[in-house]
């Protein structure tokens, strides 16, 4: 009996990628072996896997084939711009940079002349800022930080632009602007100016929103309802949304909530990730959503890619990406997500939108 050996219970079957998904993570054509390496230790981390099998045997390959669950639907949807939203966009992307520009030349609310090293329209401009942050934080130059993070909040709002509708956009950061100075004791002088001064600006916009009774859109939730209604038709169906920022899972969720036509059919929940104090409460909020997703009580989720590697979300019979998608890996994870049978896969972006896929 000492030499008798047993096997483990498989507690949950194996996880099995075709074909196209592992080509898509290893990139055949230009990874060397060493990457192609990496790439796969990668790979096991994430679906947490121990090991990794190729089948090479064509017959083994024909009975795999009976349990891989192809995705009946795989699109890549580019929204064509329109003129009337992008003018509307446009100004509003103008504001807010004109606001950050006055900001930084602002000796009042930049009193120690610190710039980022590139300009607000080129590429890596968040970075530059991030990095110039963290400068001014070993210094602990208190007011440069302040300015830096309503700068990086402005920004990545601007940059929001063109995924939601200017109200949801503009009220998310007045509201965050709010919660953010209020929750500060004693807030020294340059915070108050630049509260006062970001404020009036969103306040404003706002206000002229609401008297202008103006009905604001967006192509891209456009498209994102009509895949919606025309998803939830199908019996015991389960959608996920993946989304790049926190805040686009809640304002989204908000959004689908508030369509009229969307009441008897669209039963929306948003689940984002967090860490530190809060993870304990977090942790017990994500159990329950994910209780009531399975169970029906909602039937839509948006949730952020940390959601999409680290929890046990149900095989969905729809799969969409809202934004652009980050790496090969992200794609991998999301479609894994796609499993069920007849399940469908979309990526909705804007038409002339860089993408890695």
């Amino acid at each position: 009996m000492k030499n008798k050996r047993y096997i483990d219970e498989i507690l949950r079957p194996p996880l099995i990628l075709d074909h196209p998904l592992i080509l898509l993570l290893l990139d055949l054509h230009r990874s060397s072996p060493v990457h192609k390496t990496n790439h796969l230790t990668v790979l096991c981390a994430i679906f947490n896997c121990f090991t990794i099998t190729s089948v090479l045997k064509k017959d083994n390959e024909a009975e795999l084939e009976k349990y891989v669950c192809r995705t009946s639907e795989d699109e890549i949807i580019c929204i064509t711009k329109q003129k009337k939203f992008d003018i509307l966009r446009l100004s509003i992307e103008k504001e807010l940079s004109n606001l950050i520009l006055q900001l930084f030349l602002s000796k009042d609310t930049n009193p120690l002349r610190i710039f980022p090293e590139k300009d607000i329209e080129m590429n890596g401009y968040e970075q530059s800022l991030e990095i110039l942050k963290q400068s001014e934080q070993k210094k602990q130059h208190f007011p440069s930080v302040i300015l830096i993070n309503y700068i990086l909040a402005i920004y990545r709002h601007l940059r929001s632009l063109a995924d939601l509708t200017p109200d949801l956009v503009l009220s998310d950061l007045k509201d965050y602007f709010e919660m953010t100075y209020k929750s500060r004791e004693h807030p020294i002088a340059v915070d108050t100016l630049i509260y006062n001064k970001c404020q009036s600006l969103l306040k404003t916009k706002l206000t002229d929103f609401e008297e202008s009774e103006q009905i604001l859109l967006n192509p891209k939730l456009d498209k994102l309802v009509e895949l919606l209604k025309k998803h939830a038709e199908k019996p015991n169906s389960r959608a996920l949304i993946l989304v790049e920022r926190t805040f686009y899972a809640q304002k989204i969720c908000e959004f689908l909530q508030n369509q009229i036509e969307l009441k008897s059919t669209i039963k929306p929940c948003w689940l984002i990730s967090q860490n530190g104090l809060d993870s304990k409460k977090s942790n017990k909020n994500e159990d329950s959503v994910l209780i009531d997703f399975r169970n029906g009580v909602y039937n839509v989720m948006i949730s952020t890619d940390v959601v999409r590697a680290g929890l046990d979300i149900p095989e969905c019979s729809l799969v969409l990406r809202y934004d652009f998608v980050p790496d090969s890996i992200g794609t991998v994870q999301a479609r894994v997500r796609a499993r069920r049978t007849n399940c469908v896969y979309y990526l909705i972006t804007t038409k002339g939108r860089m993408l890695i896929l």
